[in-house]
């Protein structure tokens, strides 16, 4: 009995042990990944748009394709994650994006580079989110929580890094040359972190495969438990079709109503640094405060947000100072609330559903969340364009309350499971 209370307690010890060489290697494939693929038309649309002679918003459909595909990836993914272990999946990934990026470098029209982002689609279910965080469930269970939170740290810096970055290579090259660049950035950098960084399926603790950890609702009640995975779709795809798709439009949306080019991208930019702070909030509270708990605030703080951008496209008249202080603190509220959101994500289904299918659990909320997040910024773009801004701020407040009532809803359904289950 001693022997087996001591090996019980040294697998608890291994669990808590902070997997950092895990978290930074994946950090660092995380910025690249979502630098050079989702960050990239928001800076080089215009150029994009020129050489292949077609209109800005279809540049911006791109990523709804590479969401699209990714929605109807995921689920087909997810088990191979939680067989196969996150990271070959991963070291699979980075050459899906590289190659991807090449397709999209040598693009000379509509369809290839559509085709293009078929393949970038690909690339995000093999190498973004959902199995980098996976990776960290496989080393930890349902501890990884602290660890999700510490890799959306690095994350949160990917638009705030490449962003002035492409700004600056588009000064000396052509646009071609800067997507080819980021290709080679893939295979040099990412692929060997991929590789060799992290632990593979068999040689790490294993926290997820064998913890024995189960769902809130305990297996008492299946039908309980399907509601509560369809509120998180739903909530968190309406909180994702805000954030997806206004993202992409802050920077014309900032120079629209008078900042320069320059100073709108700048502005847009600080939301990265400002989801980093917040991802450190949740680091900080995350023991005390369950994640869901979290995702209400934040939706809650989108809500806010959002009417500071209305109070802001309002006062436009008024001067570039008027633009700029409200762009600045919207930003300051909208990155905080997205930095949450972004770590409630993935830890809302890793404290409600069982650790050892996250894969799987995230591959069939990712099919319905990616459908809502690639029709967000054709929808909201073509709203903005037509409609003008409030009435792009007005829709996207729709959503966002939407949200908020459905989170606050199976916040009710998960405390009445936890109850049935005795606690």
């Amino acid at each position: 009995m001693p022997e087996a209370v001591t090996r019980s307690e040294t697998l608890r010890q291994r669990r808590r042990r902070r997997p950092w060489r895990a978290v930074i290697a994946l950090g660092l494939t995380q910025i690249i990944g979502w630098g050079t693929t989702y960050s990239l038309p928001a800076v080089l649309v215009d150029p994009i748009a020129a050489s292949l002679t077609v209109s800005p918003a279809f540049v911006f459909a791109g990523i709804s394709v590479m969401l699209l595909v990714n929605a109807a990836s995921a689920p087909v993914l997810g088990p191979w994650i939680d067989r196969l272990g996150a990271a070959r999946i991963l070291t699979v990934g980075s050459i899906v994006v590289s190659s991807g990026l090449v397709l999209l470098g040598a693009a000379q029209g509509p369809v290839t580079y559509l085709l293009a982002w078929v393949v970038l689609g690909i690339a995000m279910a093999t190498a973004l989110s959902t199995p980098a965080y996976a990776a960290l469930v496989e080393i930890g269970g349902r501890a990884a929580r602290a660890d999700i939170a510490t890799l959306t740290l690095f994350t949160g810096f990917s638009s705030f890094l490449f962003w002035p970055l492409i700004l600056k290579l588009q000064q000396h090259f052509d646009w071609r040359v800067i997507v080819w660049t980021f290709a080679a950035l893939h295979i040099l950098v990412c692929l060997p972190l991929h590789a060799f960084a992290l632990p593979r399926r068999g040689s790490s603790t294993g926290a997820s495969a064998d913890s024995g950890e189960t769902a809130t609702w305990g297996g008492l009640d299946q039908s309980r438990e399907r509601l509560g995975f369809w509120l998180v779709v739903a909530g968190f795809s309406a909180a994702g079709f805000v954030g997806w798709g206004l993202a992409q439009q802050l920077p014309g949306l900032f120079a629209d109503l008078g900042l320069a080019p320059v100073t709108a991208i700048a502005i847009a930019g600080l939301a990265g640094p400002v989801q980093v702070a917040a991802r450190a909030v949740d680091m900080a509270f995350g023991g005390r405060t369950s994640a869901l708990t979290i995702a209400i605030g934040a939706v809650a703080l989108i809500v806010t947000s959002l009417a500071v951008l209305a109070a802001t496209v309002v006062l436009a008249p008024r001067g570039v100072d008027a633009v700029a202080t409200g762009a600045l603190v919207f930003i300051a509220l909208w990155g905080t609330a997205n930095g949450l959101i972004t770590v409630a994500r993935a830890n809302v289904p890793l404290e409600l559903f069982e650790p050892a299918r996250f894969g799987t659990w995230m591959g069939r909320i990712a099919l319905y969340q990616n459908i809502a997040f690639a029709a967000a910024p054709v929808v909201l773009a073509a709203v903005l364009h037509r409609a003008g801004p409030l009435a792009a701020v007005g829709l996207a407040a729709v959503f966002a309350l939407a949200a908020l009532a459905i989170m606050i809803g199976l916040k009710r359904l998960v405390a009445s499971a936890e109850k049935a289950c005795g606690g």
